[in-house]
């Protein structure tokens, strides 16, 4: 291990195969690893990234892919459980999921604190995907709340198309008789997912507020009339 050149930075480490018979180099970096699931191999692998560590003053981070099975069951494992026994944390990055299994949003990830020697376990950060970055989204809510959002969303856009399919004509005001919440509420799919008027009135505002929908005049303009409508 110390004949393969490491450079040392401030934080990271990078392990690169020797210009001379870098072949036989790097096959003897990663022969302690070859076999994933024998614990001895994974013990002795972790045990040369740690002299790496110590001797750099840094640490080590090395990225490994889950098993179906680790999928499946959150572990986010693979092969002996040595990996997760021989290092000091281990953090989980999976796709953000409710727990019937829905994806709110396609761009959102969980980042999961699997195990933490040196700080709290159980811990989980909710990244966005932006510009090839992961950035932590703001003051989060839950899975299944976003999920429910978007559910509404959905929702009232489709109720919105059918209204302008059938010549209905609808406002954002609330003193208005055209009130889209309070028309939508009484729609059987309202009604199906005991979405309440506030429900639909947020998704509104929501809607607004991603450029999905506006107040486009209509009739004679000295009337100065609106209605809702999609852009």
């Amino acid at each position: 291990m110390k004949k393969i050149p490491w450079s040392r930075g401030g934080a990271v480490i990078s392990i690169l195969p020797s210009s001379r018979n870098s072949r036989a180099t790097a096959r003897a970096s990663v022969s302690p690893a070859s076999t994933p699931a024998d614990r001895s191999h994974v013990q002795q692998f972790i045990a040369l990234l740690t002299r790496i560590a110590v001797q750099g003053h840094t640490a080590v981070v090395l990225v490994s892919h889950p098993s179906l099975t680790g999928i499946n069951t959150g572990s986010g494992l693979s092969g002996s459980t040595a990996w997760h026994n021989s290092v000091r944390s281990r953090l989980y990055l999976k796709k953000a999921a409710t727990e019937k299994g829905e994806e709110p949003d396609p761009n959102l990830r969980v980042l999961e604190v699997m195990k933490s020697n040196y700080g709290p376990p159980a811990e989980a950060l909710t990244l966005r995907g932006k510009d090839g970055l992961f950035l932590p989204v703001a003051a989060p809510g839950s899975l299944e709340r976003m999920a429910r959002e978007q559910k509404v969303d959905d929702l009232f856009l489709k109720l919105l198309d059918r209204s302008a399919e059938q010549g209905r004509n609808l406002s954002d005001k609330k003193t208005a008789h055209t009130y889209a919440p309070s028309r939508f509420v009484s729609e059987p799919e309202a009604k199906a997912d005991h979405i309440i008027k506030r429900e639909l009135a947020e998704a509104m505002e929501r809607l607004f507020r991603a450029g999905k929908i506006c107040n486009a005049p209509y009739g004679l303009p000295s009337k100065g009339w609106t209605r809702l409508e999609r852009k």
